[in-house]
């Protein structure tokens, strides 16, 4: 825990204000971030209409249903012995270190087939949404080239590092995902 105050309090937000770079990496980091229009300022507060976006998101969903196969494949290998529902704590991830060991039932001892059958069932549901996720990025960055045209750098147009900043991936017609 100490060690992850101690990140909170020293990592910087933005490059521009890290102090482990030089002046010339945090120029070129700042370039980095404009040219993949993924640049980032820091605001305070949250955007309903922005949340609701990431709902309706494809790759949203394929991102969570990884991270539930994923977690009950884990909990399957690391939670058979003992569970200790105290130690799990509250978020996405801890749902699958729920249910996985549910399928490790004390009558299949020592082979426990259910266990293992729900293990490889979640690997193949984390392989086709990884692939589902690829496809779908693939195919809106297609999408988007065919309707607004290749991306401009915001390096190539100032305006858009400002007009990007407050826009979501949706709206940024420049923004193009990575696989």
């Amino acid at each position: 825990m100490g060690y992850g105050i101690l990140v909170f309090f020293s990592l910087p937000d933005r490059p521009e204000k890290a102090w482990f770079f030089s002046s010339e990496e945090k120029k070129a980091a700042v370039i980095r971030t404009a040219e993949n229009q993924t640049e980032a300022k820091t605001r305070r507060g949250w955007k309903t209409a922005q949340i609701l976006e990431a709902v309706r998101d494809s790759k949203y969903w394929c991102i969570v249903v990884f991270c539930i196969a994923q977690s009950i494949a884990n909990a399957g290998i690391t939670n058979v012995t003992s569970f200790n529902l105290l130690s799990i704590g509250i978020c996405l991830p801890s749902i699958g270190n729920i249910v996985g060991p549910q399928f490790f039932l004390e009558s299949q001892s020592p082979h426990y087939s259910l266990g293992i059958n729900a293990m490889m069932c979640c690997f193949a549901i984390m392989v086709a949404t990884g692939m589902l996720y690829a496809v779908v990025c693939i195919f809106e960055n297609r999408r988007r080239d065919r309707v607004h045209g290749p991306p401009i750098a915001a390096l190539e147009d100032p305006r858009l590092s400002t007009e990007a900043e407050e826009q979501t991936d949706f709206k940024n017609t420049n923004f193009r995902y990575v696989y």
